[in-house]
C-alpha cells in the first residue's frame, strides 16, 4: 500500500515497464498506458487510481501531443499534474519550428532549410529528414533539388562523434546526466538506437563534456522542458559541437546514461535531489535480440546495457551477451 505521499508515474512507452522498477523507489506506483491509448481511456484510467492526487505523464514521441491533452482534463478536475510543457511539446513534432527558436538562442545547428528553393547554398548533398519524425525514421539522402518536396525539412551533414545529453528539468532547474557516446556519425543513415553506445565517453573526449552540457541546458530553458529529454549532438574533429535534433519525452539513451550514474530516475523522492548525476561506473550498450531480462547489472530489451565499476569490466559483460561487436578504438 502507498501512502498519501506518492506520486503516480504515468508511462507511454512500452517498454520501460521492464526495467522501471530498477529505479524507481518503494513509493511509485505506475500506470503504463501505451502509446494508442485513446485519451478519454487515459484519463479514465488515471481517475480511477488511488494515487492519481499527483500524476506525472512520461512521454514518448508519439504521445507528446496526447498527454498534454490528457494533462488538461485532469487539471480541470483538480488534480495536481506535470507533463511535457506546450514548448518542448511544439519542438518533439516539429523540427522546423525547434530550429527556429534554438536559433534565436544561439544554439549551434547544421546549415538546414525546407523545401528546394533554399538548397542553393547547401554545397552538394544533404540529408530530408521527417519534420515531425523521430529516430530517423523517414530520413534520407538528396543531392538534387528536384529531389526535395516543398514542404520537405533538409539539414546538411556534419561529420564528427555523435553524442548525447540526457537530462532532467523541473521547477527551472535542469539536472544533467553523464554524457553519452554514440560513435562516429555515419552515412549509412543507422539508426541511432542500432548503435554501440558508452556512458560516460572514453576519455580522449572529456574535453567535451563541459561544452555539451552547457548547450544541453540552454536547449532545456529554451524550450521549456518538464521531465526527461535527450539533446544530440556531433563534434567535429575541430571540437566544434551542433545541435542536431531535440527529444523532449523518455528517450532511448536514458537507461544507459541512468545505470552509469546509478540514478533512481523514477523515484520522486531521491531523483533529481537537486543535483547533476555524473558517472559513478561505466555503462555500455548494444543492440539485443534475445529474451528480455533484468539483473542487478544488465537490463535486456531491444537493447542491452552493462554497468560495472571499471570500463573493461563493463564492455566484458557486453561481450557475453552480444557476440561481434567492433569497439571505438578511443576507450582510453
Amino acid at each position: 500500500m502507498t501512502s498519501h505521499a506518492a506520486t503516480l508515474a504515468v508511462i507511454s512507452p512500452g517498454s520501460v515497464q521492464i526495467w522501471y522498477d530498477a529505479f524507481a523507489g518503494d513509493n511509485d506506483p505506475s500506470l503504463f498506458i501505451g502509446e494508442k491509448c485513446h485519451p478519454v481511456d487515459v484519463v479514465k484510467a488515471i481517475t480511477q487510481h488511488p494515487d492519481k492526487a499527483n500524476t506525472r505523464l512520461f512521454s514518448s514521441h508519439a504521445s507528446l501531443r496526447r498527454d498534454r491533452a490528457v494533462a488538461q482534463t485532469l487539471m480541470d478536475l483538480g488534480l495536481r499534474v506535470s507533463v511535457q510543457s506546450a514548448l518542448a511539446v511544439n519542438a518533439g513534432t516539429d523540427r522546423v519550428w525547434a530550429r527556429e527558436r534554438l536559433a534565436a538562442r544561439q544554439v549551434p545547428q547544421p546549415t538546414w532549410g525546407v523545401g528546394p528553393s533554399t538548397m542553393a547554398g547547401a554545397g552538394g548533398q544533404v540529408l530530408v529528414k521527417g519534420r515531425g519524425s523521430t529516430q530517423s525514421q523517414a530520413i534520407r539522402w538528396a543531392t538534387q533539388p528536384s529531389d526535395v518536396d516543398a514542404s520537405d525539412y533538409w539539414e546538411c551533414y556534419i561529420g564528427g562523434v555523435e553524442f548525447s545529453v540526457v537530462l532532467f528539468r523541473e521547477h527551472g532547474q535542469t539536472t544533467i546526466l553523464p554524457i553519452v557516446y554514440k560513435g562516429p556519425a555515419q552515412r549509412d543513415l543507422l539508426p541511432p538506437w542500432r548503435r554501440l553506445r558508452l556512458c560516460p565517453p572514453p576519455a580522449a573526449y572529456d574535453y567535451v563534456v563541459e561544452t555539451l552540457s552547457m548547450l544541453g541546458r540552454t536547449v532545456a530553458e529554451a524550450l521549456d522542458i518538464w521531465g526527461f529529454a535527450e539533446a544530440e549532438f556531433v563534434v567535429t574533429p575541430d571540437g566544434e559541437a551542433y545541435l542536431l535534433e531535440v527529444n523532449p519525452r523518455i528517450s532511448g539513451t536514458l537507461r544507459v546514461a541512468a545505470m552509469a550514474a546509478s540514478a533512481p530516475i523514477f523515484d520522486h523522492q531521491r531523483f533529481p535531489g537537486g543535483r547533476d548525476w555524473p558517472a559513478s561506473g561505466y555503462a555500455c550498450e548494444a543492440p539485443y535480440d534475445g529474451a528480455p531480462f533484468v539483473t542487478a547489472n544488465v537490463i535486456a530489451t531491444s537493447r542491452i546495457t552493462c554497468r560495472a565499476d571499471d570500463p573493461d569490466h563493463s564492455r566484458a559483460i557486453l561481450d557475453r551477451h552480444v557476440v561481434g561487436l567492433r569497439w571505438p578504438a578511443k576507450l582510453q
